[in-house]
Parts: C-alpha cells; sequence; structure tokens
C-alpha cells in the first residue's frame, strides 16, 4: 500500500474513532457501549494493516490454499489415502527394487495412521538400500 493510500485510510478510521462517540452512546438500542471499545479496536488493527501489511502474503496464502483444495481433489478422485496406498502398492508389485516407491508407501500409510505397515516399509527401504550397495 503505499504512502498516500495509508494516509487516507488513517484519515478514514480517525474520523470513524473520532465520530464514534456521536453514534454509539450508552443509551442507544443498537450500538452499547461496546462500540467505544470496539471502533478504537477496529481502526487500529486496519491501521496497523495498513501500514504493516504484506499484501505478498495474503496472496500466498490464498495460493496455498488453492493448491491444496486440487490436490485433496484428485486425491479424492483416486480413492483417498487407502487408493493411493493400493496404487502404489500394484506399482511395486511390478517393480519391487524402485526405493521411491517404498518410501512414497511409508509416507502414505503414516499419514494414514498405519504405523505398523509404514514402519515394514521402512525396513524394507533399508533392507534394499543394503542390498544395493
Amino acid at each position: 500500500m503505499t504512502l498516500l493510500g495509508c494516509f487516507a485510510l488513517f484519515v478514514l478510521l480517525l474520523s470513524v474513532w473520532v465520530s464514534a462517540p456521536l453514534f454509539c452512546t450508552p443509551s442507544s438500542i443498537h450500538y452499547g457501549p461496546w462500540c467505544f471499545t470496539l471502533l478504537p479496536l477496529i481502526s487500529v488493527t486496519l491501521l496497523l494493516y495498513a501500514v504493516f501489511g504484506h499484501q505478498q502474503a495474503w496472496q500466498d496464502w490464498q495460493e496455498h490454499g488453492r493448491a491444496h483444495y486440487k490436490l485433496m481433489n484428485q486425491v479424492q478422485k483416486l480413492g483417498g489415502l487407502q487408493g493411493l496406498i493400493q496404487g502404489v502398492k500394484a506399482r511395486l508389485a511390478q517393480n519391487p527394487d524402485d526405493i521411491h516407491g517404498w518410501q512414497l508407501l511409508a509416507k502414505l500409510y503414516a499419514a494414514n495412521h498405519q504405523m505398523q505397515e509404514a514402519q515394514a516399509a521402512e525396513w524394507e527401504i533399508k533392507r534394499r538400500e543394503t542390498n544395493r550397495l
């Protein structure tokens, strides 16, 4: 946000803060005395964000959320974690020396809270790496 934008936001928030007592009286039906605390808190929060906020971080967070959503949709199309596990096991049946496949299988088992199977896959990785040398 530019310096001019920060200044404009500051003036807007200051005007809301100064005018709050005109609209928020203790006898008001719609606004209680809470607005004497809430409006300044919101104003200060928005001002701090305007000055110190980081738009790139917000955009990165949104993009990460979109990527996570797409990944979860793809996982669901493949049958969830259990479907992925079955697919990796089928590929390992064709190529049992694929260390990366065993690593993926161990991670999938751990993500699915199947710790004994994950540990067995880890032992298989160690056994196959030892046989390679």
